[in-house]
């Protein structure tokens, strides 16, 4: 009689604590991810753990499943939500119906890494989206047959090549490195000239035999690659390119993976370094309008010497905030905007006084030279931005 009371003492508490659930509480709850909701930070990069008071009207929340822990159960998922989708390691799975539970096999999920997890992400358009997403097994239902029920299911999906949830950013920054490092060695007088911060403020150029007189030598396009690099990573750290919604989607890579990430920064690269060839073109034609050829090679000469050094300053100071993330309460926008058109306007000044004090034009003549080949391009530019 004793052993009949602990057995009844030791098995009361574990049954009135199982929890049913699914359609008509047919399944076993193993595990509820109501607590384990993920988000995306685009500034981040990565997923965060999802807080009611602050993400309640993002459309879309994220669980990793280990597939090695509920490999033999089921997943339930549901949506409290008129229109809502299901995406499985990124790609569209199927429209899921308000209060209708969905049952996905675990073991036939198709893994995302080597960790052997999958990515669900549940989306609805609707504010404040609500979702509910559990591990469970169907009531009569033992391991075997579980196997059993997955191994004869129809869901099957075509896995994708794994995400490697590495930072491309950094990997960007160490080949610009590299590359700084390869020309320092290899022309170190020239390297020694375009990273002088004397000579960048001494408006009187007096040797200009050497780099000057040859946009397009040998040594002038390695800076300027370099340069193409430079330029590229400090648009791609700032614009979000490949995860935010943009006029250039077409010429980019949609997505936050490593190998998207690189590629879209060489697609930048590539961009910036035909953008730097046409500019000295389009100073060689402004210059015979305006009957000043002989300042084209020294402008585009400061022009390279300039972007060099702020862009490497631009480029160090984005890796250290990339790197060591700082949720600092700023309005990046307005942020950007202020230190890009610092930034111009100390080239437009120090294109002025250096032209002007080596070359001997008239000031009004060359502010109109300056206005067509600096200011005149920026402008159609941002209009053309502002009204895409």
């Amino acid at each position: 009689m004793r052993r009949l009371y602990l057995i009844v003492f030791f098995l009361v508490p574990y049954l009135s604590s199982a929890t049913f659930t699914g359609p008509e509480e047919n399944y076993s709850l193993v595990h509820d991810f109501n607590k384990d909701w993920l988000v995306y930070d685009y500034k981040l990069g990565n997923f965060i753990p999802f807080i009611a008071s602050i993400h309640a009207d993002y459309p879309a929340k994220t669980i990793f499943i280990d597939k090695d822990n509920f490999e033999p159960y089921e997943l339930l998922i549901k949506s409290e939500n008129k229109e809502s989708f299901i995406f499985v390691n990124g790609s569209l799975f199927k429209k899921i119906s308000k209060d209708k539970w969905e049952i996905l096999h675990v073991n036939q999920l198709p893994a995302l890494n080597k960790e052997n997890e999958t990515c669900i992400t549940l989306y609805s358009v609707d504010a404040q989206p609500r979702f509910i997403a559990q591990i469970a097994f169907a009531k009569n239902s033992t391991k075997e047959s579980v196997i059993s029920q997955v191994s004869n299911n129809r869901f099957i999906m075509k896995p994708r090549k794994g995400k490697i949830n590495y930072n491309g950013i950094i990997t960007c920054f160490l080949f610009i490195f590299a590359i700084g490092t390869i020309l320092s060695g290899s022309y170190s007088r020239a390297f020694g000239r375009f990273f002088n911060f004397n000579e960048l403020f001494n408006f009187i150029i007096r040797d200009t035999s050497f780099l000057i007189n040859k946009p397009l030598s040998r040594i002038n396009m390695a800076f300027v690659i370099l340069l193409s690099f430079l330029t590229a990573y400090v648009l791609f750290v700032i614009s979000g390119i490949g995860t935010e919604k943009s006029i250039f989607d077409q010429l980019f890579f949609k997505g936050v993976q490593y190998y998207f990430q690189i590629a879209n920064f060489f697609i930048l690269a590539l961009l910036s370094f035909i953008s730097y060839l046409l500019k000295l073109f389009f100073l060689r034609i402004s210059g015979k309008l305006f009957n000043l050829d002989r300042t084209v090679e020294l402008h585009f000469f400061r022009i390279i010497q300039y972007n060099l050094v702020v862009f490497t300053i631009l480029a160090i100071m984005l890796f250290i905030l990339k790197v060591l993330y700082l949720p600092l309460d700023i309005n990046y926008y307005t942020l950007v905007v202020s230190v890009a058109t610092l930034i111009y306007l100390g080239r437009f000044i120090n294109l002025a006084l250096t032209i002007n004090r080596t070359v001997q034009v008239s000031t009004l003549y060359l502010i109109s030279y300056l206005c067509v080949v600096e200011i005149l391009p920026i402008t159609i530019g941002l209009k053309f931005l502002l009204f895409h």
